[in-house]
């Protein structure tokens, strides 16, 4: 809402936040790409892996989700049809964020759960799951979803952008720069620095650090610029789902001119 109304100009989150504004004729463009693989994974509890050992054996098992037309709820569906099930082959039950999402998995309410790290690789280290489909493994994300994804990425008005180019780029550089040194900075020292900030994950080091080894450096792009494989693959899984009915043009909605820009001034060479 407060991006709609123009009382912030910059805004991040999934790319299909911007593609339902384009169909309600908000022209939201994005600016730069965060997180280039899918980094979402679904997990099983380890009472059950022996009986669970693929997406099509979820059919008739309980599948925890944060809520029902949400980010993991759509790869939960995205997963089933591309596995060969329909939607309602699973019984979906939304559990929440959090220690929420944790507890579905530990007290047995959920037999697997479509979420992200850390809480999923938080599960897999306390022995109480096993990952069934881990999008940051590189082989299981080129199977399931390709080799590049809009996960996370930076929306802008166009007619702010239009009007504050400079705006733009300045921030579009500072998003280059944060990319470049984390891809020469260690985990460890990315933790920390993430950890440092009001709000942060209250996770244990060990867990936030070692989940970001397991996204680190591949889930990273080198530059902020948005690939049409990376938008094309983003885009087929609301589509799959059946929640994007039209989906937008790739040039209608990716502005890569400024991270063109700052890709070759500041991106490591």
């Amino acid at each position: 809402m407060l991006f709609r109304s123009g009382r912030i100009d910059f805004q991040p989150g999934q790319l299909l936040d911007g593609l339902f504004l384009r169909q309600q004729g908000i022209n939201a463009k994005s600016i730069a790409l965060l997180t280039s693989r899918y980094t979402a994974s679904l997990v099983v509890r380890k009472a059950v892996a022996n009986e669970i050992t693929s997406i099509a054996k979820l059919k008739g098992r309980t599948v925890g989700v944060t809520s029902v037309g949400g980010g993991t709820w759509l790869f939960a569906v995205y997963l089933a049809k591309h596995n060969g099930l329909q939607p309602e082959d699973l019984n979906i039950v939304p559990v929440g964020n959090g220690i929420n999402a944790l507890n579905a998995v530990k007290s047995g309410r959920v037999d697997a759960l479509s979420f992200v790290d850390p809480e999923n690789f938080k599960l897999v280290q306390d022995g109480d799951a096993v990952y069934l489909a881990d999008m940051t493994n590189e082989e299981i994300h080129k199977k399931e979803i390709g080799n590049s994804y809009v996960n996370n990425q930076i929306l802008v008005l166009e007619e702010y952008a239009k009007k504050n180019p400079k705006n733009v780029q300045m921030f579009v550089n500072g998003i280059q720069r944060a990319l470049t040194w984390a891809h020469s900075a260690t985990p460890d020292e990315v933790a920390a620095t993430v950890k440092s900030f009001p709000n942060s994950a209250g996770f244990e080091q060990d867990i936030f650090v070692g989940s970001l080894k397991k996204m680190l450096p591949q889930a990273l792009p080198t530059t902020a610029v948005t690939s049409r494989e990376a938008f094309d693959n983003n885009v087929k899984i609301p589509t799959s789902a059946g929640t994007l009915k039209s989906p937008v043009p790739y040039e209608e909605i990716i502005d890569n001119s400024f991270a063109e820009i700052a890709a070759k001034t500041l991106a490591a060479k």
